[in-house]
């Protein structure tokens, strides 16, 4: 399980940290890592498939914001989710977190420990 931001990705396919094209790098990595891979709002697995999450947006970029994410991925998995349902499920509900507290707070100005205080009411609501 990988959980890059845009700029890691681009570094484990060996590329500049420039703006890469999502929609190629992460199938890209989860191929060549032989892992499930999630960046941005987009889930591949090694062996092709990949989900889009409509969810989300800039306002998650803060600071500690990936670890939240990785953080309820391995929380999915501990609780026996496959790793793509986890990656799917934890992408989303870290996105609607940031959905709900951009339209409590704004779109920039808060903070990855308020994500964690919204994610296990996204988890309920999703029935996981």
């Amino acid at each position: 399980m990988l959980t890059p931001n845009e700029a890691e990705a681009a570094r484990l396919l060996g590329e500049p940290d420039g703006d890469v094209d999502v929609e190629r790098a992460v199938p890209e990595v989860a191929e060549r890592f032989g892992a499930v891979v999630t960046c941005r709002n987009l889930v591949a697995a090694p062996d092709g498939r990949r989900w889009q999450v409509a969810a989300g947006h800039s306002g998650l970029g803060t600071s500690g914001s990936g670890d939240v994410l990785a953080g309820a991925v391995l929380g999915l998995l501990a609780r026996g989710a496959t790793p793509e349902q986890a990656a799917c499920w934890a992408t989303h509900a870290h996105a609607a977190a940031g959905d709900r507290l951009t339209a409590r707070v704004g779109r920039l100005g808060f903070l990855a420990r308020e994500l964690v205080d919204q994610l296990p009411a996204v988890i309920t609501e999703l029935g996981v």
